[in-house]
């Protein structure tokens, strides 16, 4: 469901995460405020959001995969 934005600054709740965007002079920015380093950049507020969501998808599957990572490396040294 997309969300419509209002103003420069626009709050989305996605799952447990709160994506935030911003109106720029000829594009939209967008960040995962618990997620600093998962962004993404458009042309329209569509493709940004289309954008940080993937990326935020990509980001947690990173997470997830390093953890288990850890898990199996931490079962193996028992």
């Amino acid at each position: 469901m997309s969300a419509s934005p209002q103003g420069h600054t626009h709050f989305e709740h996605y799952g447990e995460h709160t994506i935030v965007y911003e109106q720029g002079p000829t594009s939209w920015g967008a960040y995962v405020d618990d997620l600093p380093t998962c962004v993404a950049v458009g042309d329209t507020f569509e493709e940004c959001e289309r954008l940080i969501k993937e990326g935020l998808v990509i980001h947690l599957t990173g997470l997830l995969a390093q953890a288990t990572a850890r898990s199996g490396a931490a079962a193996a040294q028992r």
